[in-house]
């Protein structure tokens, strides 16, 4: 990709993503895996900051490398199509919507855990509750540890909002998928996306494994669908033809 001012925003969030990245590989900044990604509301080490720290961190280096190739192909597009302001907007709202939604279905598994264990040994639910947060409460069922114990990181909310904003600017546009030999249009890939994921999260089978926040991916698409929508209401729509030419009035 060739330097150019008007993508100075992608440099900076991939330079801030592989940054992050290196630093918590290396000694004395071990901090950064326990404070910067997003715990439930009610965890002793949550933190108000979490919900930006988390967008640039990484389990893995596959897990860094996905996200940023995504990045790096749809963010051009989408920054000659609406500028930096408005596509670290976009970026940074994808993101915390993500999280919210991701966050909001997590509170709702742990309040539904906590009655049923509640039921169960015959506690109220703040007993259990006040055992939950001091680790004493004993055989905690594997759906309320999931939820209580993990926590959210990782870009891929900002970036399934990205893809989502890219498909209601180019419906049009021919994507290519990995192992598939075809090309298909993004209006319908990016929908097929979310819809797997909506379907791995309720349906219990995630083709990429299980530590995966589904919702979050959800959350972030009907974000980024919505704020495309909203701006390519208030201005000329944009043309894609299948040999790539672009129309960026």
């Amino acid at each position: 990709m060739r330097f150019r001012l008007d993508f100075a925003v992608l440099y900076a969030l991939l330079a801030l993503n592989v940054l992050v990245f290196v630093l918590m590989q290396l000694p004395g900044f071990e901090f950064l895996q326990l404070a910067g990604p997003l715990w439930p509301l009610e965890h002793p080490r949550y933190h108000s900051w979490q919900w930006l720290s988390h967008m640039f961190l990484h389990a893995n280096f596959t897990h860094l490398l996905f996200n940023m190739v995504v990045l790096c192909s749809f963010a051009p597009m989408l920054l000659l199509r609406f500028g930096q302001r408005r596509f670290l907007l976009l970026y940074l709202l994808c993101g915390l919507a993500g999280a919210l939604l991701y966050t909001g279905w997590n509170e709702y598994l742990i309040a539904n855990g906590v009655r049923n264990v509640a039921e169960q040994i015959g506690l109220d639910e703040a007993t259990v509750r006040s055992a939950l947060l001091s680790g004493g409460l004993p055989n905690v069922p594997d759906g309320l540890a999931m939820a209580f114990y993990t926590h959210l990181l990782g870009a891929s909310g900002a970036v399934f909002g990205v893809l989502a904003a890219f498909a209601l600017c180019f419906p049009d546009a021919p994507l290519t998928v990995m192992f598939l030999p075809m090309r298909i249009k993004a209006k319908y890939l990016v929908p097929v996306a979310v819809g797997y994921e909506l379907f791995a999260q309720f349906g219990g089978v995630s083709l990429f494994g299980d530590n995966i926040a589904h919702l979050a991916h959800v959350g972030g698409a009907v974000c980024g669908a919505l704020l495309a929508w909203y701006w390519l209401s208030r201005r000329e729509p944009v043309s894609f033809t299948d040999s790539g030419a672009s129309d960026f009035r």
